[in-house]
This record gives structure tokens, C-alpha cells and sequence, in this order.
């Protein structure tokens, strides 16, 4: 195994999540854990053999600080990799935020010229 993907997805309305781990190699599950943190996933990277461990070049991944924190302790040599999808959602939010400060100090004439090309950056389609 080359590299592993690691995500957390929401199950139920009441933003319950799970944390999963596939193989980006084969798409294979390899672990899924009914929680959203960091120490969950590295719980499973500490199960994992030496060699598999000296196996995994990088690792795709959001943002989010507590996943990252446990590739590094747990898989040092690894690439850490920000999937497109979190990049580009990252990049929205502070264009948006952005807009908002601007628009809120902005003259009424000057408004309408913010407010276009709002959704320049979209993500759907992004996956």
C-alpha cells in the first residue's frame, strides 16, 4: 500500500460522524471508526505492521488539524496531501469572507460590483 485516504463523514442528522481509512490504491476500506478525531486515527495507524507503516508514502487528507497531527506521529516519512475538494472549499470560505468585510464598508454604488462573480469559485462537481 503505497498511500491511504482518510476522511470523516457524517451518518445521521444529528452530526454524528465516522472516521474511515481506505486504500487509495485499490478504494479498499480498511478501518472505520463511529468517531471524528485525530487519536481515533491513530489508533488504526499504530495497528498497522512496520512494513506497512514503511509502506505508505503519502497520505490524502482535509485540513483538519487532528488527522495531520496523527499521520506525523505515527507515520513521520509519510506525505501529508490536501484533497482538492477541502482546498478549494478552504479557498471559497475566505473569498466569501472577504466579500462580506467588503461589502459591509462598501458604498451603495460600489456594492453591486461586489456582489458579482460571487460564485466564481464553486465546488460542486469537485469530488
Amino acid at each position: 500500500m503505497k498511500a491511504l485516504l482518510v476522511d470523516e463523514k457524517s451518518v445521521r442528522k444529528q452530526h454524528n460522524y465516522v472516521t474511515l481509512a481506505l486504500n487509495s490504491d485499490t478504494g479498499e476500506l480498511l478501518y472505520i471508526q463511529e468517531v471524528k478525531k485525530g487519536e481515533i486515527l491513530a489508533v488504526f495507524l499504530r495497528s498497522l505492521s512496520e512494513d506497512q507503516k514503511r509502506s505508505i508514502q503519502a497520505v490524502g487528507m482535509n485540513r483538519g488539524g487532528a488527522f495531520k497531527r496523527a499521520v506525523e506521529q505515527n507515520l513521520p516519512s509519510a506525505a501529508i496531501v490536501i484533497d482538492h475538494y477541502h482546498l478549494v472549499m478552504n479557498v471559497k470560505q475566505v473569498v466569501d469572507e472577504t466579500r462580506r468585510i467588503k461589502w459591509n464598508k462598501a458604498s451603495k454604488e460600489d456594492k453591486k460590483y461586489i456582489n458579482v462573480g460571487r460564485n466564481v469559485i464553486n465546488c460542486s462537481g469537485v469530488h
